[in-house]
């Protein structure tokens, strides 16, 4: 069985692959581009295609291809689990877009399942003129929206 924090270990994971010595292959030329990039994420991710969201940030993210495949491959890993605790997914809801000064977005999705709720946190940031995204998170624990 898997245990209880496996959805926090897998933020915890993200959040320490996202490197900025790594160099990325896509930039997001304005903030609306970057809130759609998280919208399109959660959207496909809710549908249960957690691959093809996360495909989708892929150019975008400061993480080597390989790094970013054992990723994929643990959440892929976690659906089954994820599908019998939570139930089915129902869909999503923005929860916070906070922008601080000029340089950084925050974005707060959550997904909603039948008997519980995952968060996807995404951090942009914009070092001159573009927009990268440069941290995601995804967890299963409530206080992530606080």
């Amino acid at each position: 069985a898997i245990r209880e924090d496996v959805m926090r270990d897998i933020a915890l994971f993200l959040l320490l692959m996202l490197s900025p010595s790594v160099a990325m292959t896509g930039e997001l030329k304005d903030s609306t581009a970057a809130v759609a990039l998280a919208e399109k994420v959660v959207q496909k991710a809710s549908t249960g295609d957690v691959r093809g969201g996360l495909e989708l940030a892929r150019p975008y993210l400061a993480i080597p291809s390989s790094q970013f495949d054992v990723l994929l491959g643990q959440l892929e890993m976690q659906a089954p689990v994820q599908a019998t605790r939570y139930g089915k997914s129902i869909g999503y809801e923005l929860l916070r877009n906070d922008t601080v000064a000029d340089s950084l977005i925050r974005i707060i999705y959550i997904q909603k399942f039948e008997r519980h709720a995952v968060f996807w946190i995404f951090y942009f940031y914009k070092p001159k003129n573009d927009w990268l995204l440069s941290e995601l998170s995804y967890s299963d624990a409530l206080t992530s929206a606080f």
